[in-house]
């Protein structure tokens, strides 16, 4: 989609980047894009487009992630400052709590998890959860040995157990145990202690994604009851991201966005959008209605 409009004299208006678009996030009937270092959102009722970032009421620049809660059609916004927002209807709420913290380490949220009203929030030092009903953060999750700084890419919940990939591995530990105790958490050494970055359950399997600099070389893995096993289908690609919803996983891979199916049949692929350019998705999204939506580094939403 492409964003046009005329500005009267005397009037700011931002010329912000929003053809490259990074992640896309549905709440509701509204479908939100992190593009360049702000968003734009597309209303799919009335199919309007607005621009979102300070001018409109954002807090702040620099957005690192965002995460879409269903159960109150919450959009969140995470930055690379560690300034977090919250778009609830027509309301933004803003949470400087990591941003303003002591902490002396990189505070960019990376990812935003939300699971059983609480969004796990995955930064540059560790995991923080916040309770969305009560918007406030209850807890810090220092991970690494002696609390030490780990710098965490994503979260996820499977089963009795959290999940976190970061830069030196992959840790975890039982939603039963007291977290806020780094002794609680544990480096899986039936991986290499390397980075990974999504996590994401299928058929009831847990998968992890190693991204590897080399264009086309990432590794997923699944783990079984003897341990982590390659798992080559969605292997050897560059995965920018890996989603599923329902009976349905969807990739944004190098050259094209993807969707397999439950029984790992492609029941989507794009090679090309209309527009004569070949696609360079960074994220895609398969929603409730059948819809895929993909976030494009040269062509937008």
């Amino acid at each position: 989609m492409t964003l046009a409009q005329r500005h009267a004299v005397g009037t700011f208006f931002s010329h912000l980047p929003y053809n490259r678009s990074f992640q896309v996030a549905v709440v509701d009937s509204i479908v939100y894009c992190h593009a360049g270092p702000s968003l734009f959102s597309y209303n799919q009722r009335d199919e309007s487009i607005e621009r979102l970032n300070k001018i409109t009421g954002l807090s702040d620049m620099g957005v690192k992630s965002i995460a879409g809660d269903p159960i109150t059609n919450t959009l969140f916004i995470g930055y690379e400052n560690g300034n977090l927002d919250l778009i609830q209807g027509s309301e933004i709420i803003n949470f400087e709590d990591i941003r303003r913290s002591t902490v002396v380490a990189d505070k960019s949220i990376n990812h935003i998890n939300i699971h059983n009203g609480y969004a796990y929030l995955s930064t540059g030092f560790g995991l923080l959860k916040y309770d969305v009903s009560n918007e406030e953060f209850v807890a810090t999750y220092l991970i690494g040995e002696n609390e030490s700084y780990v710098f965490v890419n994503a979260s996820f919940v499977y089963q009795d157990t959290i999940y976190c990939s970061s830069n030196d591995g992959l840790f975890y530990a039982s939603l039963s145990a007291e977290l806020e105790d780094y002794r609680s958490w544990e480096l899986d050494t039936h991986l290499v202690a390397t980075k990974y970055n999504h996590l994401f359950s299928f058929n009831d399997s847990l998968f992890v994604n190693k991204p590897n600099d080399n264009f086309r070389s990432d590794s997923v893995y699944v783990k079984t009851k003897s341990g982590w096993l390659y798992y080559p289908r969605i292997s050897e690609e560059t995965n920018y991201s890996i989603r599923t919803n329902g009976s349905f996983i969807s990739l944004a891979q190098s050259t094209a966005p993807v969707v397999y199916d439950q029984s790992w049949e492609q029941s989507t692929l794009v090679f090309d959008y209309g527009s004569g350019v070949g696609p360079s998705p960074r994220d895609a999204f398969y929603d409730n209605n059948g819809v895929l939506w993909v976030a494009d580094f040269n062509q937008g939403l």
